[in-house]
């Protein structure tokens, strides 16, 4: 929901929500996710900017980050719904196009 109460709604596969839990890796290294040691430990390699991995359309937030605390769960959504909303209307643009 933004600023004036507009909601939009995001179809997708899968949602994770992880709340007091440490981070488990294994699907992510198995869909090749790279990770590093990170301020609370492992950690997928991620664009900060973008929270895309390495792994094209894979993005991650929360414990799967270097940011663990509330502000930063609250800003991740704000950059991501952005970038996944340009991504996909490319991605049908082409497609009606064709």
């Amino acid at each position: 929901e933004d600023e004036n109460g507009k909601r939009a709604v995001l179809a997708n596969d899968v949602v994770f929500v992880l709340i007091g839990s440490d981070a488990d890796l294994t699907m992510l290294r198995n869909l090749g996710v790279q990770t590093v040691p990170g301020k609370y430990g492992e950690v997928p390699v991620y664009d900060p900017k973008t929270f895309e991995t390495n792994v094209s359309g894979i993005y991650v937030a929360g414990h799967f980050t270097n940011e663990r605390h509330i502000k930063g769960a609250i800003n991740a959504p704000k950059i991501i719904i952005p970038i996944l909303k340009k991504k996909l209307a490319s991605k049908l643009g082409r497609t009606q196009s064709e």
